[in-house]
C-alpha cells in the first residue's frame, strides 16, 4: 500500500495546478489579487471539487471487491485524495497571496506565443482535421487491442536478475517435475496408498511423494536386508581424526598422482565406452581436484593446513555417525510412524495422525494454462486439495476478477457522480469520451509493443 502514496502526490497536485493556473490568468488580465482569487475559488474551485469526489468516489467504489488488497487501495486512495483537497483550497490560497509570484505574473510578456499556444491554437482553428486524425488512430489502435493478454505468471513480476528467479529457473531446467507441488491430505496409510495411485496415473503429474507405502508395504525383505548390511558393517571400526595438521607436500603429491590416474580412466572411457555420463564426472572430478591443489599451493600455507585439518575432523566424524547407524539399525520389527525421524515426520503426518501427499506436476505450473490443467485433474480425484499451484491458481484469478469488478464500480461511481454535477446525460457522455479514447489508445499501443496486463 506505501505505492499509493506517489499516487496521491500525482493526483492530488493536479487541484493546485488547476487553482494557481486560473489565479495566474487572471492577474495577466489586470485584476487586482483578491478578484482574482476569488474567481479562482468559486470558478475553477467548483471543477476542482468535482473532480476531487469524482475520482475519491470511484476509488471508494473499489472498497467493494472481494480482495484485500484492491479494497485498501480504494479506501487508502479515496480518502487520501479528500485529504489532500482541503490544504490545497485552505492553506495554498492563503500563500499564494503572500508569494512574488503575484509581481512576476503582472511583468510576464504575452508578446511571445509558447509552442503549447501554438500548438492548442492549431487544434481549436481545425476541429474536423483533429477529430478525423483522432478517429483514424483509434481505429488502428483497435486492430491492436486483440493482441493484449493478461500475463498471470509472477515471476515475470521479478527482477530476472534475482538470485531466487534464477535458481528457480534451474531447479526447473534441472528435473523433469516442478518444484512447487499440490497437497493432498489422506485420513489414515491406506487411504494415501490408494489416493497415490490414482494420482500418479494422472497426465499432468510427474511424481508423489508420500511415506504410506513404507508404512504398509511387505517390510519383510527390507528387514532382511538391513540385517545383513548390519552385520557386514558391524566390524567397521574408523580411528579417531589425527591432531596434527596435514603434510601439504605429501597431500599435494598424492592429488597429482590421483589426477593423473583421472586423466587416464577418462581417456579410456572415451576410447572404449560410450558413458557420457561417467566421462563427465571423471573430467569433473579431475578439473575440482586441480583447483585444489592450486589453492593448497598458492593459498596461505598455515590457514590451509588448519581448514584441511577441520574437514578431515568432521567428515570421519559424519562417516563414523553413518555407520553407527547402520551397525545398531533395528531389524526384529517393522516400522512405524514413530520410529521416522524427526524432520520427515513433521513433514508428512499431521498432529491428528492425517498424512501428506506431496504431487508433483510434470509441467511448468507458473504458466496459467498448466495450473488450470494440473489442479482440475487432481481435483478430479480430490475436490479439496491446496499447495502452491492451487493457491496461484486462486490468488491470481481473485486479483483479476477483483480488478475487473473495480473497474466497473469505479465507472458506476463517475458516471452517477458527473451526472449530479451537470444533470446532463450529453456531458456524461462529453465527460468521458476522451477517457475512453485515451483507453483504446492505450491498450491498442500495448497490443502494438506486445505490453500485457498483469
Amino acid at each position: 500500500t506505501i505505492t499509493f502514496a506517489p499516487m496521491l502526490v500525482g493526483m492530488a497536485v493536479d487541484f493546485g495546478v488547476h487553482l494557481i493556473t486560473r489565479y495566474e490568468e487572471e492577474l495577466r488580465h489586470g485584476v487586482h489579487q483578491m478578484l482574482a482569487l476569488r474567481k479562482a475559488m468559486v470558478n475553477t474551485g467548483q471543477g476542482i471539487f468535482t473532480g476531487a469526489f469524482t475520482t475519491a468516489g470511484a476509488f471508494f467504489a473499489m472498497s467493494f471487491t472481494d480482495f484485500a488488497g484492491v479494497r485498501e487501495m480504494g479506501i487508502i486512495t479515496g480518502g487520501g485524495l479528500l485529504v489532500c483537497l482541503i490544504p490545497m483550497m485552505t492553506m495554498l490560497p492563503t500563500l499564494l497571496l503572500t508569494g512574488r509570484q503575484n509581481q512576476l505574473d503582472r511583468h510576464q510578456r504575452t508578446e511571445s506565443r509558447s509552442l503549447r499556444e501554438r500548438v492548442e491554437t492549431f487544434i481549436l482553428n481545425h476541429p474536423w482535421r483533429v477529430t478525423i486524425a483522432g478517429l483514424v488512430l483509434s481505429a488502428l489502435c483497435l486492430t491492436q487491442v486483440g493482441r493484449v493478454s493478461f500475463d498471470y505468471d509472477l515471476r515475470n513480476m521479478q527482477s530476472k536478475d534475482l538470485p531466487a528467479v534464477v535458481y528457480e529457473k534451474k531447479l526447473m531446467d534441472s528435473t523433469p517435475r516442478s518444484v512447487l507441488f499440490g497437497a493432498v491430505v489422506a485420513s489414515n496409510a491406506l487411504d494415501a496408498v490408494r489416493l497415490q495411485s490414482q494420482l500418479t496415473n494422472l497426465s499432468t503429474v510427474a511424481d508423489v511423494d508420500s511415506i504410506a507405502p513404507l508404512l504398509v508395504q511387505d517390510q519383510a525383505p527390507k528387514l532382511a536386508l538391513i540385517e545383513a548390511i548390519g552385520r557386514d558393517v558391524s566390524s567397521l571400526r574408523f580411528p579417531e581424526p589425527a591432531e596434527s595438521l596435514p603434510d601439504l607436500v605429501d597431500l599435494g603429491q598424492t592429488l597429482t598422482y590421483l589426477q593423473s590416474y583421472l586423466g587416464q580412466a577418462a581417456d579410456a572411457v572415451e576410447v572404449q565406452s560410450q558413458e557420457t555420463n561417467l566421462l563427465a564426472q571423471l573430467r569433473s572430478l579431475r578439473t575440482a581436484i586441480g583447483a585444489l591443489r592450486s589453492q593448497l599451493t598458492h593459498g596461505d600455507r598455515q590457514r590451509n593446513r588448519e581448514k584441511l585439518a577441520a574437514f578431515e575432523r568432521v567428515f570421519f566424524d559424519d562417516l563414523r555417525s553413518t555407520f553407527a547407524t547402520l551397525q545398531n539399525q533395528d531389524y526384529g520389527s517393522i516400522l512405524r510412524v514413530e520410529d521416522l525421524p524427526t524432520s520427515i515426520r513433521n513433514r508428512f503426518v499431521g498432529r491428528t495422525g492425517k498424512l501428506l501427499l506431496q504431487v508433483y506436476p510434470n509441467i511448468d505450473v507458473w504458466i496459467r494454462t498448466n495450473q488450470v490443467a494440473f489442479v482440475q485433474e487432481l481435483r478430479s480425484i480430490v475436490p479439496e486439495i491446496t499447495g502452491e499451484p492451487v493457491q496461484l491458481l486462486e490468488y491470481t484469478t481473485l486479483l483479476k476478477e477483483s480488478y475487473e469488478k473495480a473497474a466497473w464500480y469505479a465507472l458506476g461511481a463517475m458516471l452517477i457522480l458527473i451526472y449530479f454535477q451537470f444533470r446532463s446525460l450529453l456531458a456524461v457522455a462529453l465527460a468521458h469520451l476522451p477517457v475512453a479514447l485515451a483507453g483504446i489508445w492505450l491498450v491498442g499501443l500495448m497490443g502494438l509493443f506486445g505490453v500485457p496486463f498483469n
